[in-house]
């Protein structure tokens, strides 16, 4: 289960905030993740050094944590999150009459300046949106938004729209997951039903991120149908997708997301990722597999490899398969040197040489008249070399240009 540490400034004040945050993650992440909650005057190195991930909503804390620990607890832990409102929260501010100037109100000037920006994010465009630190008289407004702040200014009059606090917006989620390495279909759909209560600030981060989802079914449901096993991995070894086929030859569970571990054959789990691996025949769990490995990159960045192993009885039975298909539309050899009648010398001669040139790699030119059998010596040595299991295939040099030609036969 992966930790997440949600840092704050004072439990006094952020506490009701700190909570309705860890809410957020465990409507999205339940099962997935621990919560706990850090403020400043009781910020511990152990809290940091043990949490996957550290979330700071306001960008002065970063300072305040770096003074106190340096590089000590891993920086690149932390994830300054952006929040948003909800959709129902937006809608009582929009029914807020055009031209009116507005407070906004909250804890600090930098959470209030913050939220005014959000607002004018959120198309909130209709308003003069006016921060409570810069105001004398707060007679002068009419309407008063806070973000769940009601003990600042108890002698305010006017209307006060309490939006309530701040929620986790689409982009820190998506962050979320990205650094946590999550994959879960589950928690997927829980994200989805989370922002659709949202409003539509990252249309086109969302738009983008159902798409990448849908490619990423897409992908898993190829490399299941797939005929070899398929093994996909980021560059330290976390398995990102498997096949049935890969779960069965290595006889390992293969866990997304977990490291790939062979706990029996850890010598082949070394040499996948040794560099120069490209292809080799290795045997594992008592059968002998072909595995290739091919390096994902992008641009000049290795992103991880993706492996492809066939048992050599798979590759045999593909074999037997091709030729018989081959056969079926036939592209093979139906000649042997036994079917070639003759009576003289001569001939016979040309079958000795032939039987001997069939044994060799030696490209072979056979000439003669028309009618004297070129053809059967051509499937006779065929069918006596190495190449028997293979396809026979006749090319018809005449219906084809000189310059195509040349290409067609020798590349």
């Amino acid at each position: 289960m992966k930790k997440i540490l949600i840092v704050l400034e004072e439990k006094s004040q952020d506490y009701p905030a700190g909570t309705f945050i860890r809410e957020n993650i465990y409507e999205v992440l339940s099962d997935a993740v621990s919560v706990d909650i850090c403020y400043l005057q009781d910020m511990r190195l152990k809290d940091f050094t043990d949490a996957d991930l550290i979330l700071v909503m306001v960008p002065r804390l970063l300072h305040e944590i770096f003074n106190r620990f340096h590089n000590d607890w891993g920086a690149e832990k932390i994830l300054l999150v952006s929040r948003t409102l909800d959709q129902k929260a937006l809608d009582k501010i929009m029914k807020i009459p055009a031209g009116e100037q507005v407070l906004v109100v909250n804890r600090t000037q930098d959470t209030t300046d913050d939220l005014i920006k959000l607002l004018y994010e959120l198309e909130v465009i209709h308003l003069n949106l006016v921060p409570y630190y810069s105001v004398k008289n707060l007679q002068e407004f009419s309407y008063a938004i806070t973000a769940g702040v009601l003990d600042l200014h108890p002698s305010y009059a006017g209307e006060i729209i309490n939006i309530g606090f701040r929620q986790l917006g689409t982009q820190a989620f998506l962050d979320i997951f990205s650094r946590l390495n999550i994959r879960d279909t589950l928690l997927l759909h829980r994200l989805y039903r989370y922002i659709q209560g949202l409003p539509a600030k990252y249309s086109d981060v969302e738009k983008r991120f159902f798409q990448t989802q849908m490619m990423d079914k897409t992908l898993e449901k190829v490399i299941e149908q797939s005929e070899f096993g398929v093994l996909v991995t980021d560059t330290e070894g976390r398995v990102l997708y498997r096949n049935q086929k890969a779960i069965a030859i290595f006889k390992a569970e293969l866990k997304q997301n977990d490291f790939l571990t062979l706990h029996e054959l850890p010598a082949i789990e070394k040499r996948l990722f040794e560099k120069g691996f490209r292809h080799e025949l290795l045997k594992i769990q008592g059968e002998y597999v072909m595995v290739e490995r091919h390096e994902l990159n992008n641009g000049n960045e290795s992103m991880g490899f993706y492996f492809e192993c066939q048992t050599a009885k798979s590759i045999r039975s593909m074999g037997n398969k091709l030729s018989e298909r081959l056969q079926k539309s036939g592209f093979y050899a139906r000649y042997t040197f036994e079917n070639i009648v003759h009576s003289s010398p001569e001939m016979q001669r040309c079958i000795d040489i032939a039987r001997k040139l069939a044994k060799s790699d030696y490209s072979i030119l056979i000439t003669g008249e028309s009618g004297s059998g070129k053809e059967m010596f051509a499937q006779s040595i065929h069918n006596a070399s190495e190449r028997r299991k293979g396809p026979f295939i006749a090319v018809n040099c005449a219906a084809f240009p000189e310059n195509l030609l040349e290409s067609e036969l020798f590349g």
